[in-house]
């Protein structure tokens, strides 16, 4: 009698794993290449300055002009401009008749201070001083502002303006001249020269 014969399990195989890549331990981590960060700042070649652009000089009246330099017209050394020599004429029409007369004599005839200390038979020194003393008050911005805006004021307040500024009268002086308190003066000049932003 034969023996019964137990069939053996067969072995069974695994299908091989697939190659997985291997990790490398390294020193240096690997090259990350550079990203800027969100916000940062490009760094650009400077730029070159840019010239300030130049801005027409308005005189206190609202007109476009040029402004009177004391520094230049005040040099009696030196020759003036024609232009220069205009404008102070053009100004000098404000000035009470003494002044005026210096004025135009210096201003648009051309005279030294010798010569019209000649005429008026005083000395040049005290000549060169009026001139001085009368340019001053030629180029102040208030000076044209009075002569041109005056004939829109009350009575009282553009013959105070013209007094103190045109005629280069004290407050005391004007107070005096006008017959009214320095006070009052003093209250209508500072209108005139709120008006003109001073």
């Amino acid at each position: 009698m034969n023996a019964l014969q137990i069939p053996r399990p067969q072995p069974t195989t695994t299908p091989p794993a697939p190659d997985t890549p291997r990790l490398t331990l390294t020193s240096d981590p690997p090259p990350v290449p550079p990203t800027s960060p969100r916000g940062a700042r490009e760094v650009c070649a400077p730029r070159a300055p840019t010239p300030p652009t130049p801005r027409p000089q308005t005189t206190t009246s609202g007109t476009t002009g040029p402004v009177l330099d004391y520094a230049q017209a005040a040099d009696l050394r030196r020759k003036r401009s024609r232009a220069l020599s205009n404008q102070l004429v053009r100004l000098a029409q404000w000035l009470e008749p003494e002044d005026r007369a210096i004025a135009y004599a210096a201003f648009r005839d051309n005279l030294t201070a010798r010569e019209v200390a000649l005429i008026r038979a005083t000395s040049a020194r005290l000549v060169r001083r009026h001139l001085r003393v009368l340019i001053k008050r030629l180029t102040t911005p208030l000076f044209e502002f009075v002569a041109r805006e005056r004939e829109n004021w009350p009575a009282l307040r553009r013959h105070i303006a013209t007094a103190v500024v045109l005629h280069g009268k004290s407050h005391r002086e004007a107070a005096q001249h006008l017959h009214t308190t320095l006070h009052i003066v003093r209250t209508e000049m500072n209108i005139v020269q709120a008006l003109a932003g001073e």
